[in-house]
């Protein structure tokens, strides 16, 4: 469903999770668009991040919080009566992705 690359995970996330003006959540939350190449661009940078910090012993706070925070965040967003949410299947299968890359990160398996 998400196939490319990421170049820089951290900037992606961090731009992310501090609400940056074109990031996925910024536009989820103040316009109520879900913008799919923004979305496709955050799951890769969550699995690029997953797989460059499975060798760490520690996580920085921010990307732990992050991954912690955005399932939760956009489920609950986007099951508002109000939110014009993309199609059923996609919406789902997307929700799970978010969840899976928040258990990816806080797996030892990882």
């Amino acid at each position: 469903m998400f196939e490319t690359t990421c170049r820089d995970w951290r900037l992606i996330l961090r731009r992310e999770f501090a609400g940056d003006d074109e990031g996925f959540i910024t536009r989820l939350q103040q316009d109520l668009i879900w913008d799919r190449t923004a979305f496709q661009e955050l799951v890769v940078a969550m699995r690029e991040a997953c797989l460059l910090c499975a060798a760490d012993d520690e996580l920085e706070r921010w990307v732990a919080h992050g991954f912690f925070y955005l399932p939760a965040f956009v489920r609950a967003w986007t099951q508002q009566e109000d939110f014009p949410r993309p199609e059923l299947e996609y919406w789902r299968r997307s929700l799970t992705a978010l969840e899976e890359l928040h258990g990816r990160l806080v797996s030892e398996d990882a």
